[in-house]
């Protein structure tokens, strides 16, 4: 009893409303974007990856790149490793190669389909990359206005997402797949997302949907 009074001894009260604080680099007054900032300054910034959030794609979408980027999506090498036995390990879009991240995601040859098509639609010529970070790190390197970096950067990212269902529709409902279709997801996705989750209200789909880059 004598420790809690003398804790409670310590504690000064002040006539004021309470206000909320949690414990980051230094104290702050709580509030998501701040715990949002420094996530990415702590988990993204910090790190070479070519990773950058973007506010206008869902968090969900986000904490997929992220994880991609990581290494840390299941795809059959990665369960391998985990020692879990699969009838193959195969790319279950061209089963041709091991399905690892890079592959699933950017060497495969449907991913490469899908992902000249967006290049195509941004009208953007596409470099030689050399690994997914590199595609993700890639408008960052241009000199683009930081709104088109973000616009770039966050299209790419919906292209990951749709890619990553894509495959779990063939791993999971034995779909087949058409990168076209795929692409249609990507533009409608993005429209929506950019247009209600920014309120980007001067985005038409007409202009959208041949070059998603009219307005900047």
């Amino acid at each position: 009893m004598q420790d809690v009074m003398f804790m409670l001894s310590q504690i000064s009260f002040k006539d004021s409303s309470d206000r909320w604080f949690w414990d980051a680099d230094q104290p702050m007054e709580f509030s998501v974007s701040a715990v949002k900032e420094s996530l990415q300054r702590h988990l993204y910034s910090s790190n070479d990856n070519g990773f950058f959030w973007v506010n206008w794609v869902p968090i969900k979408v986000n904490l997929l790149v992220w994880r991609i980027v990581k290494g840390r999506i299941p795809t059959r090498v990665e369960l391998r490793k985990r020692k879990i036995k699969l009838p193959c390990y195969y790319c279950p879009m061209c089963r041709l190669e091991d399905e690892t991240v890079s592959h699933i995601l950017f060497d495969c040859r449907f991913a490469s389909e899908v992902w000249n098509k967006v290049w195509c639609w941004n009208r953007l010529r596409p470099p030689d990359f050399g690994s997914l970070e590199d595609v993700l790190s890639w408008p960052n390197s241009r000199n683009f206005s930081t709104a088109k970096k973000k616009l770039i950067r966050g299209i790419f990212m919906v292209t990951i997402w749709a890619l990553w269902k894509e495959r779990n529709k063939v791993v999971f409902q034995d779909s087949d797949p058409k990168a076209v279709e795929v692409v249609s997801i990507v533009k409608s996705l993005a429209f929506v997302w950019l247009k209600y989750r920014k309120k980007c209200n001067r985005i038409d789909w007409k202009d959208w949907v041949k070059y998603p880059l009219y307005m900047l």
